[in-house]
């Protein structure tokens, strides 16, 4: 035992044995935690664009106290620069209890970034008060952009999942020592954290890693192969969901609140399904204005109706799927955002106040928002823990959902036109277009 400064006796450093090598880590609100710790070699040199390699085990103890550097991206999506080096195959664990007899459930954060940016480092995916629940969450980078998925001749296609495959190996090998039940393990993730959940569960090569599944925003777009090589060879040359999904994206693009006619028409012209679809949609919604028919469709094109399918999909192969939207509008901002893109991710880890999620939700967050995220994280845990997240299965008869708001309730699907307008449409990959 060691003595903190007000004399109250505290518990050592939590240490850990994996099969790597011993681990010690900290201690943060009653959480161990243990932060950087290597899942596969550095991807450099001989290895950046080859499939993940078993990391190598180390003698002694190896501190995990500070996060691995991120994987090499753009910046959109900044967030730890606490390490540098290549060490970016890297995991993170949260547990309430490192005992190997704990056997609690095991929930894996898969974080988000459109593929090209992002990192288990940023402030908001702080699993504290996740853990705090009674599960063990581990959080990973994977490799983005060119690295982890750029099409290249003689190297094995999507690195960035093939990481993440060797991340939940990590999980199955060693998850025990930490308290955590390897055959309880859930995988969540939001956006392109979603997209690859969804990849995960079609994937052989990840059957068996873990049992359930949380895919949030799942994006529907997916390149051809000859448009991902049309990127690469482009790429090489320059080197020499929630209800309002795509309001986040609006301000990006400089068109928050100054949406045109044209720009509607084109939006539907070249998203909605069908040939008639823009005149469906101008049908299905007549009171909608112009912006609201632009971020319809947009939403609907790609994450709205992608993450029903998803759920079709699902129970058409014989499983079960949970359907939930997140309804809440954001009061930061004044209230311009909505229930926007990203939203749920502050709100699924508690991390309301710091960073990006203050500014959406206001600083200090209101009871209301804390009780929203207090309602997910107990969703979101029973799921990881039992299989039920509160509110009944998904099925074509009834078609029942979990709106998240305040008050939360269970409803038919509320975007039932959506679904009406899009049900026989078929998802292609993105072609290869003329310029």
């Amino acid at each position: 035992m060691a003595v903190a400064a007000s004399g109250t006796p505290y518990a050592s450093e939590p240490e850990v044995r994996t099969a790597a090598g011993v681990l010690r880590g900290g201690r943060e609100a009653g959480i161990a935690v243990f932060r950087g710790i290597p899942y596969a070699e550095s991807p450099v040199g001989a290895l950046r664009f080859a499939a993940p390699r078993p990391v190598g085990g180390w003698v002694g103890v190896r501190p995990a106290v500070a996060y691995g550097p991120p994987p090499p991206q753009s910046g959109l999506l900044g967030g730890s620069q606490e390490a540098a080096g290549d060490d970016w195959l890297t995991v993170n664990v949260w547990t309430p209890e490192p005992d190997p007899a704990a056997g609690l459930p095991v929930m894996v954060w898969i974080p988000g970034g459109g593929y090209v940016a992002g990192n288990s480092g940023l402030p908001e995916y702080d699993a504290g008060r996740l853990a705090a629940s009674g599960v063990v969450v581990v959080t990973l980078n994977y490799r983005l952009g060119i690295e982890g998925f750029a099409l290249i001749d003689g190297a094995p296609a999507n690195r960035g999942l093939l990481d993440q495959v060797e991340a939940l190996r990590w999980v199955r090998d060693n998850i025990r020592a930490f308290g955590g039940d390897p055959g309880r393990v859930t995988v969540f993730g939001q956006s392109a954290g979603g997209g690859s959940v969804a990849a995960l569960l079609a994937m052989p090569r990840a059957a068996g890693l873990f049992r359930r599944a949380v895919a949030q925003s799942v994006p529907g777009t997916f390149f051809s192969p000859e448009l991902a090589a049309d990127i690469t060879a482009a790429c090489a040359a320059e080197l020499g969901h929630t209800r309002d999904e795509h309001r986040l994206f609006s301000p990006i693009d400089g068109v928050l609140g100054q949406v045109a006619p044209e720009q509607t028409e084109t939006a539907l012209r070249l998203l909605a399904p069908g040939a008639d679809g823009a005149r469906r949609y101008r049908e299905a919604f007549p009171a909608a204005a112009d912006e609201e028919l632009y971020e319809l469709v947009n939403a609907d094109w790609l994450f709205r109706m992608p993450s029903l399918r998803l759920a079709d999909a699902q129970i058409a192969g014989g499983g079960q799927a949970h359907l939930y939207e997140l309804t809440w509008p954001a009061p930061g901002l004044g209230g311009a955002l909505g229930a926007c893109h990203g939203l749920d991710v502050p709100l699924v880890f508690g991390n309301l106040s710091s960073g990006q999620p203050a500014m959406l939700i206001g600083d200090p967050p209101s009871p209301a928002a804390e009780e929203l995220s207090a309602r997910i994280r107990t969703a979101w845990t029973a799921f990881a823990a039992h299989g039920d997240p509160g509110w009944p299965p998904y099925d074509a008869e009834r078609r029942l959902a979990q709106l998240f708001d305040t008050p939360s309730t269970v409803a038919a699907y509320p975007e039932e036109a959506s679904r009406l307008l899009w049900q026989d449409h078929a998802f292609p990959a993105l072609p290869l277009l003329a310029p």
